[in-house]
């Protein structure tokens, strides 16, 4: 605690009320109303952020909050980067001891990555 600047940190990292957007997000709202009794408000101290991450500690709480921010990059711009001549071409192209990804992923394939070609 800095008296002279009325500072709170918490493990060098300041401390702030969490992100109204991540109070109100639907997937953090369950934990909100039971584990959290409702709270208007929580304290939290940031433990560290990445480019598309943001990871809070709330005080006082024993919880953690990790909030992810979109991916910005453009899916079709990196796509034409990517040289096709550097991999074998999935499931033609696996060989012997790779075999086994194909039957794990050959039915969920169309469902998580449709219009995706894959390369080994």
């Amino acid at each position: 605690v800095n008296l002279q600047l009325s500072d709170f940190t918490l493990q060098n990292h300041k401390m702030s009320l969490l992100d109204q957007h991540i109070m109100d997000d639907p997937d953090f709202q369950n934990t909100r109303q039971t584990a959290l009794k409702d709270a208007s408000d929580l304290a939290c101290a940031e433990v560290m952020h990445t480019t598309h991450r943001y990871w809070y500690n709330l005080v006082g709480r024993r919880y953690g909050v990790q909030s992810w921010a979109p991916d910005s990059r453009n899916y079709y711009d990196i796509k034409g980067a990517l040289n096709p001549s550097l991999g074998r071409k999935f499931p033609n192209g696996l060989r012997g001891g790779e075999k086994w990804i194909a039957e794990v992923l050959q039915e969920k394939l169309k469902l998580i990555l449709p219009d995706v070609t894959l390369r080994m």
